[in-house]
């Protein structure tokens, strides 16, 4: 067992359940990726930010399955009664029962425990928010309240940010890009160009100006310092720096 302390200064209790994942079947339900998520924010200019409160630990374990996460500490043994984070097919479990919940309604989307109620004008998004926040009452769940955001023109979503202007990279993560230091191996060539990647739909030309060095993934080395050339990086990083919202 691991407590974790979160930024707001709770802790986390993580528990190792690589053992139990091993013999657990995956439900399988679609996850949708981000790219496909941003798409759906067409036209919205007003927008709320609805967070679950401590989303997995909303879900009631059956006692059969609660006695699987059985685990041991100083203190003695306990069982999770509620899904907790570490199992394998916690998300899909999750992603189903929120999406179950709001099926059918217009102008929300998201990714697990946070998702966003969209409108074109003020008028569709409030009746939309009140749609979901009263699905949501009806069927249990609770809310975050410090982390919900209501009735903004912008709003940082999926490592973006988003607006009635449109979508753009949120600012904190290119600047972590350009403060990277140049890669000296194929492990940290990969991060760079998985961090770059990420903003790949809304960089024009992203794909030949990082060809290079996609290139060099397939070098037969472990140093990468002779063959990265650094006008490829800063090229990378000039795109991101004239990409500020």
């Amino acid at each position: 067992m691991v407590i974790v302390p979160k930024k707001q200064g709770d802790i986390r209790i993580c528990v190792d359940l690589s053992e139990l994942n091993k013999n657990i079947q995956r439900e399988t339900y679609p996850m949708a990726s981000v790219d496909y998520t941003l798409t759906e924010f067409k036209k919205a200019k007003i927008f709320s930010i609805i967070d679950a409160n401590s989303g997995f630990w909303q879900i009631m374990l059956h006692p059969e399955s609660s006695a699987f996460t059985t685990f041991i500490n100083l203190f003695g043994r306990f069982k999770c009664k509620r899904l907790p984070f570490g199992i394998s097919s916690a998300p899909e479990v999750f992603q189903k029962r929120i999406r179950e919940c709001l099926k059918g309604l217009n102008g929300v989307v998201g990714l697990m425990d946070e998702f966003v109620v969209h409108g074109e004008t003020e008028k569709e998004h409030d009746e939309r928010r009140y749609q979901v926040l009263q699905r949501l009452q009806d069927s249990g769940w609770t809310l975050n309240e410090e982390k919900c955001q209501f009735r903004k023109k912008s709003i940082k979503f999926l490592g973006h940010i988003i607006s009635a202007d449109g979508i753009c990279p949120d600012h904190t993560k290119t600047e972590a890009i350009k403060k990277m230091l140049q890669p000296t191996n194929i492990t940290e060539l990969k991060r760079f160009l998985g961090m770059v990647n990420f903003f790949k739909k809304i960089v024009p030309n992203l794909a030949d100006i990082a060809e290079p060095l996609h290139t060099m993934l397939k070098a037969d080395t472990t140093c990468l310092g002779v063959l990265i050339k650094k006008r490829h990086l800063k090229e990378l990083k000039k795109v991101y720096a004239i990409l500020q919202c």
